[in-house]
């Protein structure tokens, strides 16, 4: 027989794993991302084609062409560790929150030593800085 006289406690409903979402400041420093993305990419491309330009204007300057090639790969390992880290940070994995922040300290950093650009980057550092370390606490990021 049934005792009518317990009940059970009512229990509240879990929201599931897959329902938290993306903050709107992961979203905006995945897209900072992507810019400095397009601007690597060009920055590689120029590399590569105007170190071996100059050294065929400027066959005297032979070495540029090499010159021209290392950097173009150092900008491509670059651009290969932003391009995994912006995927990182749509998908929600707290590794690539982390080194952002480490690379953005360091970048602010660096623009605070430099007189000529601090006002602008150090500005732009900041952000990135207070929205990388909004994401950091965020759920999102801490599955």
């Amino acid at each position: 027989m049934e005792n009518l006289n317990q009940t059970s406690a009512p229990v509240a409903p879990m929201a599931p794993a897959g329902d938290v979402k993306r903050p709107w400041q992961g979203t905006l420093l995945g897209i900072l991302n992507i810019i400095g993305l397009v601007g690597l990419a060009l920055l590689t491309i120029a590399a590569f084609i105007g170190g071996s330009m100059l050294a065929s204007l400027i066959p005297v300057w032979g070495m540029l062409g090499g010159i021209g090639m290392a950097l173009g790969f150092i900008f491509m390992a670059i651009w290969i560790l932003v391009f995994f880290m912006t995927r990182g940070i749509f998908k929600g994995q707290k590794w690539t929150i982390i080194l952002s922040l480490i690379f953005t300290a360091l970048g602010l950093l660096g623009s605070i030593m430099s007189i000529k650009t601090m006002f602008f980057s150090a500005i732009i550092y900041a952000g990135m800085l207070y929205l990388e370390v909004v994401c950091l606490k965020d759920p999102y990021y801490n599955r």
